[in-house]
């Protein structure tokens, strides 16, 4: 009959005075101490008076990437750089420390999370709303307006879902209102023409800009700034410019929270 192979060990774990021993979910034996994570977690499994500590094996379901940073915040020494971990792993530590409550570990991950918000926006906005942290959610929620509503769902859980669906409507809402918002035509001095040439090329740029995304009305700003030489200095066509953007701002302002 074959041996079993031996499991892999961790070479940051393996103390040989530790007095508990962990598995990860793919097979990595970590061994701490229940001192270090009694002192950092009081929900952490194995710490528990009556738990055995010397044969038995406490597994986790988390990988061993992700305890091996994790096991790091309950020891003294240099806490490792977050912002050179994956974004994808850095969810997974932000998870693991909140179920875990490792409190050393939970402030660092939520602003590494905030950080991470223009790559993993839809990670971070289930994250925050599962932990009630509330800033953090109105942070994240207007990078996610984009994305397709089928792969929000597999982030979110139901009501979560149903509270991003609504959200997403207000920017929907706010994008016709600027669209349809388009002051009337200003009659021009010594100009005869109903209509200045310089200014139907500045509003079909504009709309353009405008309708390659839902988030488009975010940066309405930037977006004039970027085709006002298209009126041509002409003076009249950037007042109303000017008017249309003045109410497309205050239709900004009027944009909800995530957990409004």
């Amino acid at each position: 009959m074959e041996t079993a192979p031996s499991p892999e060990h961790s070479e940051l774990f393996c103390s040989q005075d530790a007095d508990l021993t962990i598995s990860s979910s793919d097979g990595v034996v970590f061994k701490v101490h229940r001192l270090n994570l009694g002192f950092h977690s009081d929900v952490f499994p194995g710490i528990e008076p009556g738990v055995p500590v010397q044969d038995e094996i406490v597994p986790l379901a988390e990988k061993a990437s992700t305890l091996e940073l994790l096991f790091q915040f309950v020891y003294r020494q240099r806490q490792p750089d977050l912002s050179k971990v994956d974004v994808d792993e850095l969810a997974l530590l932000a998870e693991a420390a909140e179920k875990y409550s490792i409190y050393s570990a939970m402030e660092v991950c939520k602003l590494n999370m905030r950080a991470a918000i223009p790559k993993i926006p839809l990670k971070v906005l289930a994250y925050a709303a599962r932990h009630g942290y509330k800033e953090l959610c109105d942070e994240a929620a207007p990078y996610t307006v984009d994305e397709d509503a089928a792969l929000v769902a597999e982030h979110l859980d139901a009501q979560l879902f149903a509270n991003w669906v609504l959200y997403r409507e207000h920017w929907l809402r706010r994008l016709f209102e600027v669209q349809r918002g388009i002051p009337s035509s200003i009659l021009h001095e010594d100009f005869e023409e109903d209509e200045c040439p310089a200014w139907p090329p500045f509003v079909a740029a504009v709309l353009q800009d405008l309708n390659r995304s839902i988030s488009g009305v975010q940066g309405i700003s930037a977006v004039f700034d970027k085709h006002f030489p298209l009126l041509e200095d002409c003076e009249w066509c950037y007042r109303r410019a000017g008017d249309w953007l003045h109410r497309s701002s205050v239709i900004q302002w009027g944009m909800p929270s995530f957990g409004h």
